[in-house]
């Protein structure tokens, strides 16, 4: 049904305006056109002819038909009227045309205008079909460009994947021997803790019998002047008679030193033993090559 009424609009389409016929006429050559776009297209004439063949006519050779009048109005109210944007906004007529310079269809008045002289310009339905098939072919390579992105995209997901594998192998690798120099730092440490413990705890011995020593002395002495302040305290004759005794409390005797002599706290050597362990830990760097 559709394609019946295309092909009927077809022969009742005016060749100036592009439209269905209105107050349609004819030529004595058999060829008709609205009456308005022939005189129009007349009054551009120095001499009247046929816009279709160019033969040469006079002004009161147009006939009208009412019958065909009737089935061009007939036709236009039987075709689904156009939607607003198929409508020149600017002259209130159907698109027909389509402009190639603008890249916009054009009413027939628009294409009458100096503003689309000398403009390229083809039927609505030609151009578009014109246009969908250099689409069409521009959506080819596209499409084949798209193939080659996906492809490209899909090894790039494969590189990565296989880069992040990569990269986790050698992330625990790296784990694994940090962890080895790790435990062998451990080691040592607890290693050089253990001897500087030992080394305190001598140190320790040493100054726990010193000061019990000192503690020893520090109480005999202490009694023997609490005694003698008590004397001092005693009567008068009291006193003279004791002092005597009192004089031998105050002779403090030579307390021989039996704990060895104690001597300044000396720093563990740290950096002796940081080069000592750095030293190690090359050697076991150079075992592993």
């Amino acid at each position: 049904m559709a394609d019946a009424l295309s092909i009927l609009e077809e022969d009742l389409t005016c060749l100036i305006c592009c439209d269905v016929f209105t107050d349609p006429v004819t030529l004595k050559c058999s060829h008709s056109l609205c009456e308005k776009c022939l005189q129009r297209f007349w009054t551009t004439q120095d001499v009247p002819q046929c816009p279709v063949c160019r033969k040469e006519c006079s002004h009161d050779e147009p006939t009208k038909s009412l019958a065909f009048r009737a089935l061009c109005e007939s036709f236009k109210n039987r075709k689904p009227s156009a939607v607003s944007g198929d409508v020149c906004p600017e002259h209130e007529e159907k698109f027909k045309l389509f402009c190639f310079v603008d890249k916009q269809p054009i009413c027939v008045v628009c294409y009458t205008s100096k503003k689309h002289e000398d403009h390229k310009c083809s039927p609505v339905n030609e151009a578009a079909g014109n246009l969908k098939e250099d689409l069409k072919t521009q959506m080819d390579r596209l499409q084949a460009t798209l193939g080659d992105l996906n492809e490209a995209h899909e090894s790039c997901v494969e590189r990565a994947e296989l880069s992040k594998e990569h990269a986790n192998m050698d992330e625990n690798q790296i784990k694994e021997e940090f962890e080895k120099l790790h435990q062998f730092l451990r080691d040592e440490e607890e290693k050089q803790i253990r001897s500087l413990h030992k080394e305190m705890k001598l140190q320790d011995e040493k100054h726990q019998a010193r000061m019990k020593e000192l503690s020893a002395q520090i109480s005999d002495l202490s009694e023997r002047m609490a005694a003698v302040w008590q004397d001092i305290e005693a009567e008068n004759i009291t006193f003279l008679q004791n002092y005597s005794d009192t004089l031998k409390r105050l002779q403090h005797p030579s307390v021989a030193n039996t704990t060895p002599e104690l001597q300044e706290y000396q720093h563990y050597p740290i950096q002796t033993v940081i080069f000592t362990t750095w030293v190690k830990m090359q050697n076991l760097l150079e075992k592993r090559k």
